[in-house]
């Protein structure tokens, strides 16, 4: 029997689905062996060292991975069942759109002029977490930040940038749905620093509100926690919605420090 390592044709698949080589070995090294250091991923795929950190680079952002610790780091691949399976339903949407439209837009293609109309209200529904979104609302804020999540899971960029911004006088906020023993040495580490936290139990609901401006809210499957809809929006009217939404519960809220001694 061929060992997925040596199977071309796992390989072929994967770089339909939009891997590279590189990322491809990386990947299937981490399905097979995951969560593992980068050397072990090194060591597992057979790729290069140094492009072995590039791969995972990409694949993070692609969503294929997460980081679930940081010194070292150690990799976590995203279940194929939801990163692979959603791709390929992308690919096929858009394959049959392009085999019933593209043709006749071709056909009937005429020059217009642009309007100048343009586009104030941005929302968008996303099936799977996509890190370079996540990560471009936390960099990008300004003033304030509000964060509503369980504090299950470590994203250590996510960390990174939020520390920047605390050192930039950006005000940052969590609310906290969920208390794990794992979650309390990340709270502390989080109070120190200067994040304002408070606790109230809100279930299937995550979200992340950049100012005034912008928002992500994750709606999570009550049956499948792992089944989850993101909703993206850049948007002023969506953001305050959601803001006042926050407050609301944060005032409803009580110190963290009563929950985690």
């Amino acid at each position: 029997m061929t060992q997925p390592m040596e199977n071309k044709k796992l390989f072929e698949d994967l770089k339909f689905v939009g891997l590279s080589e590189y990322e491809s070995k990386v990947y299937l090294a981490l399905v097979i062996s995951g969560p593992i250091t980068g050397n072990e991923i090194h060591r597992a795929s057979g790729v290069p060292h140094g492009k072995t950190y590039s791969a995972l680079e990409k694949l993070q952002v692609k969503g294929f991975i997460n980081i679930i610790s940081e010194k070292p780091k150690v990799f976590k691949p995203v279940d194929p069942d939801i990163v692979v399976k959603d791709l390929l339903e992308k690919k096929l949407e858009k394959t049959q759109d392009l085999f019933k439209n593209f043709p006749g837009l071709l056909q009937s293609m005429v020059r217009t002029r642009p309007t100048g109309d343009q586009i104030s209200e941005k929302i968008q529904f996303v099936s799977e977490e996509s890190h370079a979104m996540f990560n471009k609302l936390y960099r990008t804020s300004k003033k304030l930040l509000r964060r509503m999540y369980t504090c299950e899971d470590r994203h250590y960029d996510r960390a990174i940038i939020i520390d920047k911004l605390l050192k930039q006088k950006v005000k940052v906020k969590f609310i906290i749905t969920k208390i794990t023993e794992r979650g309390k040495i990340w709270i502390k580490e989080d109070l120190k620093k200067g994040v304002e936290i408070r606790y109230y139990p809100v279930e299937n609901l995550r979200m992340s509100v950049k100012d005034e401006l912008e928002v992500i809210v994750t709606i999570l499957n009550p049956k499948n926690p792992k089944d989850r809809i993101y909703l993206y929006a850049e948007s002023e009217g969506m953001a305050k919605a959601m803001g006042f939404y926050f407050d609301y519960i944060w005032q409803k809220a009580k110190p963290i420090e009563q929950f985690i001694k």
